[in-house]
């Protein structure tokens, strides 16, 4: 028997649009954190599209108290039904630090395997 194993890879990138670098430090950090989880969402939506890769561009909106108070797909080069907003349930669960006011930032996702 043979055992396929995927290899991917997932890029998570950072731009801000009204963040200071630390608050985009604790973003990328909190994304680190949850890589896993997005990586999962990946792997099982390989297996319905084998050859399924692109780029997720999210807007992210951080509440004062440091909750995600909003998670939504600016753009998508991929065709996979809800996999854009099956990530956004995931960064609606971080938390970060309070802040003095809220902040949004953008967030590119690249998935892609070999």
């Amino acid at each position: 028997m043979k055992t396929l194993i995927a290899v991917m890879m997932i890029s998570i990138g950072t731009c801000a649009i009204a963040a200071d670098s630390s608050q985009l430090e604790e973003l990328s950090l909190a994304f680190d954190r949850e890589k896993g989880k997005i990586h999962a969402l990946y792997v099982n939506a390989l297996k319905a599209n084998p050859g399924l890769k692109g780029r997720v561009d999210l807007v992210i909106d951080v509440a004062k108290t440091g909750d995600v108070s909003g998670c939504r797909a600016k753009s998508s080069t991929l065709n996979a039904g809800d996999f854009p907003e099956n990530i956004c349930t995931i960064v609606r669960q971080l938390r970060l630090r309070p802040s003095d006011a809220a902040w949004t930032s953008t967030k590119p996702i690249d998935f892609f395997h070999p």
